[in-house]
């Protein structure tokens, strides 16, 4: 199922699957930080600590970490360092949210059926769950801007795109792909369903 040219490499080679518009997104665990990020960076709350279920997955499927890399696109140090949680994981994380708060899967968020490029699904799937952009980036814990990016095709497409493949691969949801640590249980936020009632309620 499938980044934009994650914190780990700048230099990713690109996949096949996207030949257009493609855009640089760093998360906040990047070398290589947007504008869009680096607000998001200084403006949110640290998250609760996630640990990578990546390792566990493809063990799962009996693949290499190099099979794994070429499936996804992208090289066996960027496999390598997500599975060890040095990188990606906040962005994954908030792709996550994202499906959880659409309720919807990764590959539901863009509309494959172009050949010059993937064309995001994002506005579509926020209003028919009646949400604003601000509800959608607070409950993910994400700015109005990257909410905003997201939906116009800006930035996090090439992210998407790697999502859905290591998703499709690993035979995963991307809710899968990440745990809480213990310490995360302890501290675990509410579903968004209830994080976006109880603000629309003022609580």
């Amino acid at each position: 199922m499938g980044s934009l040219s994650d914190s780990v490499s700048c230099k990713e080679k690109k996949s096949p699957l996207s030949t257009g518009q493609r855009q640089t997104e760093a998360n906040t665990e990047g070398h290589c930080l947007s504008s869009e990020d680096d607000d998001d960076a200084m403006h949110l709350k640290p998250q609760p600590a996630y640990t990578p279920q990546i390792d566990v997955l493809r063990k799962r499927q009996k693949l290499t970490q190099q099979e794994l890399a070429e499936g996804v696109g992208v090289t066996v140090t960027t496999i390598s360092k997500w599975e060890q949680g040095n990188s990606g994981t906040e962005t994954i994380r908030r792709f996550a949210r994202l499906c959880e708060a659409l309720q919807c899967r990764i590959e539901d968020v863009v509309d494959a059926t172009s050949e010059e490029a993937l064309i995001p699904r994002i506005a579509e799937l926020r209003k028919q769950r009646n949400l604003s952009q601000r509800e959608l980036a607070r409950a993910i814990g994400a700015t109005e801007v990257t909410i905003a990016n997201w939906e116009k095709g800006r930035s996090g497409l090439d992210w998407i795109e790697r999502l859905i493949r290591l998703c499709d691969i690993l035979d995963c949801n991307i809710t899968e792909i990440l745990v809480y640590t213990e310490q995360a249980v302890r501290e675990k936020k509410p579903p968004i369903s209830e994080i976006i009632r109880r603000r629309r309620s003022g609580l």
